[in-house]
């Protein structure tokens, strides 16, 4: 299993267990996107650009990011679905939001 997937996976589960309240997963594993079609049960924001991304432990940008990315979006389970309409506002500048 792909490490993207496999974190994904288990952030999920800890999600469904209430181990984390919400989260907010970025990748650019975009094979993850085919290979773990769970990701499609949640908001998924594709940025127009790709980002600026933080490399190694001197927390140097990468000027030229070597592929795009993705946002999937584990919402406040106590608030429901509702949020999907929220992160849609917040993240749409940055690209195509799918709910």
């Amino acid at each position: 299993m792909p490490p993207t997937k496999a974190w994904f996976k288990r952030l999920e589960r800890e999600w469904k267990l209430r181990n984390v309240s919400e989260a907010l997963m970025f990748s650019t594993n975009a094979e993850c996107l085919r290979s773990c079609e769970s990701i499609w049960d949640y908001p998924v924001c594709i940025p127009k650009e790709r980002p600026m991304l933080i490399h190694g432990r001197h927390l140097t940008k990468v000027k030229r990011p070597f592929t795009w990315g993705y946002f999937v979006y584990l919402p406040k389970l106590e608030y429901g679905f509702d949020q999907a309409t929220k992160f849609k506002e917040i993240f749409s500048h940055l690209g195509r939001v799918i709910c």
